[in-house]
């Protein structure tokens, strides 16, 4: 999705078992991500470089995904599905 300011949101299934270096950044509309991991998978902080986004995660791992220093400074924003 590098550079693809038509993307708006993108919704990751548990069964995606990597996100690509880079894989959103400069996509300039993307507001929201689901995330459908319950823990936190590694992420190269280079990955999210977007600003105004919102995290959406798995019902009671919120607090997972703010202790993991990558998610959290990539995302400020982090929500319950």
């Amino acid at each position: 999705f590098s550079g693809c300011s038509g993307v708006t949101e993108i919704r990751m299934p548990n069964n995606v078992t990597s996100i690509g270096y880079e894989a959103c950044i400069n996509c300039t509309n993307l507001v929201k991500v689901v995330i459908m991991w319950a823990t936190p998978p590694s992420l190269n902080d280079s990955n999210y470089r977007v600003t105004n986004n919102v995290l959406y995660v798995p019902q009671g791992s919120v607090n997972a995904y703010k202790a993991d220093a990558t998610w959290s400074s990539a995302f400020t924003d982090i929500k319950e599905l």
